[in-house]
């Protein structure tokens, strides 16, 4: 799947991809108002 994101987002290698999910991830541990539009995103998606 980081893969097909990075081709999505531009051609990005696989380290760049992880790279940007891990700073994804501390950031939604930071922003709450973040973090909750995920939530909510995820339960329209039924993830």
């Amino acid at each position: 799947m980081a893969l097909a994101v990075g081709e999505v987002a531009g051609g990005g290698k696989y380290p760049e991809v992880s790279k940007m999910v891990k700073r994804f991830e501390e950031r939604l541990q930071e922003d709450k108002g973040a973090k909750k539009q995920v939530e909510r995103f995820e339960q329209l998606l039924n993830v």
